[in-house]
């Protein structure tokens, strides 16, 4: 009798452990890797249904990836994870302003403390962020909803500027009438406009940046800056020391 009890006692066991093991069958490890736009890198496991968590920065097909723009996304299936860093190969076209929706002057004034500062009102920041560009801010209440890059073509070429965004930035509008791009950025909580000016010294470019809210169209926000555009140009210039 104790000898049958015992026999069940291990069947009870071993029928337990055979069970915990199914269910909590560790994921297999797979290595984060880094990529340069373009460039696309195949899975070992190609019998998994694998995901990306932002297929604006990493595109799956199979168990093939492509980095389509810059930034990190993660790749997964019933397998395993692993993160996929982007790197841009475009060189640095300009400088990317401080997009922190909301935050205040003193936290721009805090990010921009390396870059001079020519323009200081109770609405806007301009500073200089090298020998060709320039970046002004505008707040509303304090609370920063605007910000825009400026720069003189005289130094850099509208294509070095679009392969710069093209490598970060979805683009998905362009109106040709006043020759103006709108790109979103790949967490899209940022709209984004490109447009040249002509000045008396030339051409000057202009990448404005405001919050997109996702309960307003893009057409809708879009207009905002079809209509808000021109008034830049005319005025955002003042004061901005173009060679």
């Amino acid at each position: 009798m104790k000898k049958f009890l015992f026999l069940t006692l291990i069947l009870i066991s071993s029928a337990i452990i055979v069970s915990c093991s199914s269910d909590d069958e560790p994921k297999a490890k797979f290595r984060d890797i880094t990529l340069n736009c373009g460039q696309s890198y195949t899975i070992a496991d190609a019998d998994a249904q694998w995901t990306t968590s932002n297929e604006y920065i990493v595109s799956v097909s199979k168990n093939v990836i492509t980095a389509e723009r810059v930034g990190e996304a993660l790749i997964s299936s019933s397998k395993g994870e692993f993160k996929v860093t982007v790197n841009g190969v475009a060189p640095e076209a300009y400088f990317i302003p401080y997009t922190n929706w909301g935050a205040t002057q003193s936290s721009v004034k805090n990010f921009m403390k390396e870059y001079t500062i020519f323009a200081e009102e109770p609405k806007a920041l301009g500073y200089s962020v090298g020998a060709y560009s320039y970046v002004l801010y505008s707040f509303n209440e304090d609370r920063l909803n605007t910000a825009i890059t400026i720069i003189d073509g005289n130094y850099v070429d509208d294509n070095t500027i679009f392969d710069f965004m093209y490598e970060r930035y979805i683009l998905f509008d362009i109106n040709q009438d006043i020759n103006t791009y709108y790109f979103l950025t790949t967490d899209q909580k940022t709209l984004i406009a490109f447009a040249s000016n002509n000045i008396e010294s030339g051409v000057v470019y202009m990448i404005a940046y405001m919050p997109y809210d996702k309960s307003r169209s893009l057409n809708d926000i879009k207009n905002q800056f079809d209509f808000a555009i021109p008034k830049m140009a005319a005025s955002q210039f003042i004061g901005i020391p173009f060679k």
